[in-house]
């Protein structure tokens, strides 16, 4: 690879990038050794904005551009091609087969291609990652998904949570820099409410919060949003209900990201059917399968039970440690959400919604 002139599709920053250097000094060096890096975590850990910019450091290393394919909102695995066609501006006119077009055209280039969030496409993406590598000497490609594809010469880097204290540790004021889920929180408050600042006597209150979210910048940016108009001290204790405490519908995030609740439901309506009823089983092993667990009754008699931030957070560790299991980690997710009340069936992806308040 050699500097050339910038190309590329990436999008501007709209917000300052907080920490992340381990990760990203790890993953511009694994681009130097590998055609193929796959970033893996959960569900708001903040895979797409690590990706951007690491991209956006490297660019300057492709001659033909750095390109990110968004992938969320693709539904149909078989237009995976020509979408990410359409991206890189290719225009053909025959009747070639797509493929063999993409092929042809990356075949001389020197490009790094972001394909973002690939789980729900995991077939699609492993067969064209498969027939674009061999073809394309100067082709590499960094992919953000919940799994990792499991193509030989894949290296993969696991993205965590954002750095925290030591439990029952409250850093002093100076050494906050060092903590990034403290930096994130409390810059974002800043900006949602400008009277905001972190003092001794609120820095205890912050410090509970980012813990309570266990360092999740998806969660974290929503919780402070909420400083608009809400104090830290309430907030904290709000966070009890969480499912609406932390929620965006101001349309700046991706739908599936306004609310943890859309994560969760994202990462549920990734399994199998027959997976849904096996985790409903093991969870909740004195219900029958297929048994409401969304009536008034029950969202009322689990929306304030305490804990359920901490019990979201544990199973999502416990499913990054399962060797980066898809199904498993998606079913934690759902363990977490039938104890909160939130309806689990797949026929109510994408019809939960959050309260009004706007992502900082």
């Amino acid at each position: 690879m050699v500097p050339g002139r910038e190309q590329g599709n990436l999008p501007a920053d709209v917000s300052s990038f907080m920490g992340r250097r381990s990760q990203i000094d790890a993953a511009r060096r694994m681009l130097s050794e590998t055609r193929l890096l796959t970033l893996t975590g959960a569900g708001g850990v903040g895979k797409t904005r690590l990706a951007l910019r690491i991209a956006q450091q490297v660019r300057r290393a492709y001659e033909d551009g750095v390109w990110l394919v968004e992938l969320a909102a693709l539904a149909q695995p078989e237009l995976l091609t020509q979408v990410t066609a359409a991206t890189l501006g290719i225009r053909d006119r025959t009747r070639r087969p797509p493929l063999d077009v993409l092929v042809r055209y990356l075949a001389d280039k020197q490009m790094l291609l972001v394909l973002d969030n690939c789980e729900h496409l995991m077939d699609a993406c492993t067969a064209l990652i498969g027939q674009l590598l061999p073809t394309a000497a100067g082709l590499r490609i960094l992919v953000t998904s919940r799994q990792s594809l499991g193509i030989p010469g894949e290296h993969i880097l696991r993205v965590p949570s954002l750095s925290l204290p030591a439990p029952g540790h409250t850093p002093q004021l100076s050494k906050v820099s060092d903590y990034d889920a403290i930096t994130l929180f409390t810059e974002r408050a800043a900006t949602a409410c400008p009277t905001f600042t972190a003092d001794p006597g609120s820095l205890v209150t912050v410090v509970d919060i980012c813990r309570r979210l266990d360092g999740l910048p998806l969660a974290i940016e929503l919780a402070a949003a909420r400083m608009r108009t809400l104090s830290a001290e309430c907030l904290l204790e709000r966070l009890d209900d969480w499912i609406l405490v932390l929620a965006n519908s101001s349309g700046s995030a991706p739908p599936r990201h306004r609310t943890l609740r859309a994560t969760i439901d994202w990462s549920f309506g990734l399994c199998p059917t027959h997976s849904h009823q096996t985790r409903s089983v093991l969870t909740h092993p004195d219900r029958r399968v297929g048994r409401r667990t969304d009536t008034p009754h029950c969202l009322k008699r689990h929306r304030h039970r305490r804990g359920a931030v901490r019990l979201f957070n544990q199973a999502r560790k416990e499913a990054e440690a399962r060797e980066q299991n898809l199904e498993s980690h998606v079913h934690t997710h759902h363990s977490v959400g039938c104890r909160s009340g939130i309806p689990a069936t797949q026929q109510h992806r994408g019809r939960w919604n959050g309260a009004d308040v706007s992502r900082g």
